[in-house]
């Protein structure tokens, strides 16, 4: 393959997750959370432009905004992390599927669980 043929083919490839991400990921998703659960209340607030995907994590429960860092998107999968406050660092696999997400957080010593969330807006 050239080199003019490879880089037109990284192209097609990372515009097509650029579109997927502005058309899909951008929004505030959030998780249904009842009284009863010991689930921790959680949103993801994304956005997404033509160079990038930003974000933060928020936890309802305490209050914590958490910017996001290391986004990556391939073929419906984003993955991130992000610090919690008291310094743990999080990682993120989010499957996409229309208005849904399924989210697994991962900490280097604690496993914090896996997450059904809803698109709200975008």
């Amino acid at each position: 393959m050239s080199a003019e043929a490879c880089i037109e083919n990284i192209a097609i490839h990372t515009n097509k997750d650029i579109e997927f991400a502005k058309a899909n990921i951008a929004g505030t998703w959030s998780n249904l959370v009842s009284k009863d659960e010991k689930t921790m209340a959680l949103e993801f607030v994304l956005k997404a432009d033509d160079a990038a995907i930003t974000g933060e994590a928020i936890i309802k429960d305490n209050g914590e905004e958490l910017k996001l860092d290391h986004i990556s998107l391939l073929n419906g999968v984003m993955k991130f992390t992000f610090f919690t406050k008291r310094g743990a660092i999080v990682e993120a696999v989010c499957r996409i599927d229309g208005n849904s997400m399924q989210a697994r957080l991962n900490g280097a010593e604690e496993f914090y669980g896996n997450y059904a969330l809803v698109k709200k807006s975008m």
